[in-house]
């Protein structure tokens, strides 16, 4: 049993974690492919980007690198749009974890 990975499930989840979240399955969708070729192409498993979809995980830095290197978007474009999917919604990006 891995007491990491428990208790990081455990807290909630940072409105930016759940909006990347969205913007990353958004761009995902838009190439028309499916998580597990996501997943494959990235490196990580077709579990974990259905987990990091769900929000059930949280993404580390090189998990979100290896992500938008293969949507073809860069980082900071997709944080960005993260950013702004909060605004629009009117909710503050806590940066608590």
């Amino acid at each position: 049993m891995v007491i990491g990975s428990i208790l990081a499930m455990e807290k909630p989840a940072s409105p930016l974690v759940i909006a990347f979240a969205r913007v990353i399955r958004r761009h995902r969708l838009e190439l028309g492919i499916t998580q597990e070729e996501l997943a494959l192409s990235a490196g990580l498993s077709p579990r974990y980007v259905s987990l990091l979809e769900t929000v059930k995980h949280r993404p580390s830095l090189a998990t979100m690198e290896a992500l938008a290197r293969r949507l073809g978007v860069p980082l900071s474009v997709l944080i960005l749009q993260a950013e702004e999917d909060l605004a629009r919604d009117n909710v503050k990006p806590s940066i608590r974890s």
